[in-house]
């Protein structure tokens, strides 16, 4: 991203103390943003807020905990928000759908916002995200707010491109979709997983019988 890119706006990112919400994080300030960075980890988000710099704030709080979403969302109006925090359970999955709602009332009075969830491993909570993405950017489109998420391919290589990605590489496809260039993207999950869907469909292709696909004009059958 570009300095000054997202100069004079704010950034929540929640497990923003390491991983993916670190490298998101960086690249937010990069651009200019004033950034907000919780973890449940004290220690871990101090060491995060001084490897950030200045202009970045550490606030402790746990998804799990409806007392401490609240307390978050009431820090200072928010026009990014990330929730790249690890979904594990129930609970957590619950944190973020009151989060957005909390975070979403003072972007609709202020015109606007962009929201982006990272999908989560767990295949339950991650369609449930997926699902909770495209109906908040239904909700919240006419008000000016985009809402996407990005799924991180799991790890190893069974994948096209024969790798995993990077966090810094899930970052920068958090980063474009939270910024005016992805201005009319919204509702839609962005895949940054080297390919590993198509690797799937390729393998199945390769077990399928051949015989089904042979040319009718060849004559064989």
């Amino acid at each position: 991203m570009s300095v000054a890119e997202l100069r004079g706006c704010t950034a929540l990112v929640t497990g923003g103390t390491s991983g993916i919400g670190l490298a998101t994080a960086q690249l937010l300030t990069h651009a200019g943003a004033h950034v907000i960075v919780s973890d449940e980890d004290p220690d871990r988000g101090k060491l995060a807020a001084t490897r950030l710099g200045s202009g970045t704030r550490f606030l402790p709080a746990r998804l799990a905990d409806l007392g401490d979403v609240d307390f978050l969302a009431r820090q200072t109006p928010i026009d990014i928000l990330i929730a790249a925090a690890v979904i594990a359970d129930l609970h957590l999955l619950q944190g973020v759908y009151f989060l957005v709602a909390a975070v979403a009332q003072p972007m609709i009075r202020r015109g606007g916002g962009a929201i982006i969830n990272v999908l989560p491993g767990a295949p339950e909570f991650s369609a449930a995200l997926r699902s909770l993405t495209r109906t908040w950017a239904a909700e919240f489109g006419p008000h000016g707010i985009r809402v996407n998420s990005v799924a991180p391919g799991p790890p190893g290589t069974d994948n096209v491109l024969g790798r995993t990605a990077e966090p810094s590489e899930i970052a920068a496809a958090i980063a474009f979709l939270a910024s005016p260039r992805a201005s009319c993207i919204t509702g839609t999950t962005l895949s940054v997983d080297g390919g590993a869907a198509i690797g799937r469909t390729r393998q199945r292709v390769a077990r399928t019988d051949r015989s089904r696909w042979t040319d009718p004009r060849s004559g064989d059958s």
